[in-house]
């Protein structure tokens, strides 16, 4: 297997996290058209008065800049030390895979448990990641 097949997922989450970004300044300017929002609402990031689409757009892309940093530092290791396995890169599309989920619950219809459950399995995925490297290295 080639170390750069990881370069498929990365780029796919990387996608996900450019729509997002671009979506948000959408919405906060379209909410400050219709007069649903104050451009000072924004001024300290998302205030109550801030529509909650708005809001939840914003929360995801904050979410898509946080453990997916992890995510892009193990693979780019697998890459750098050459020790991408097929392992590797079926938790690699698992972990985007859920991450998509993830990203349409939480700006569709939030549902609170059914965003846990792909929260907390890809984190896991993520884990086993970061374990498998490990693995690759020292065992």
């Amino acid at each position: 297997m080639t170390n750069l097949a990881l370069i498929e997922p990365i780029m796919a989450l990387v996608a996900l996290t450019f729509v997002v970004l671009v979506i948000v300044p959408f919405v906060r300017i379209g909410a400050i058209l219709k007069g649903k929002a104050h451009i000072k609402d924004y001024r300290y990031g998302d205030t109550d008065n801030v529509p909650v689409r708005a809001r939840l757009l914003n929360r995801n892309l904050m979410n898509l800049l946080q453990m997916p940093v992890l995510f892009y530092l193990v693979c780019l290791l697998f890459i750098i030390t050459e020790t991408t396995s097929t392992i590797a890169l079926n938790l690699a599309w698992a972990f985007v895979i859920l991450r998509i989920i993830h990203s349409l619950v939480h700006i569709g219809y939030n549902n609170i448990t059914h965003r846990f459950v792909a929260f907390l399995l890809s984190n896991i995925v993520l884990f086993g990641m970061w374990l498998e490297l490990f693995s690759g290295l020292y065992l």
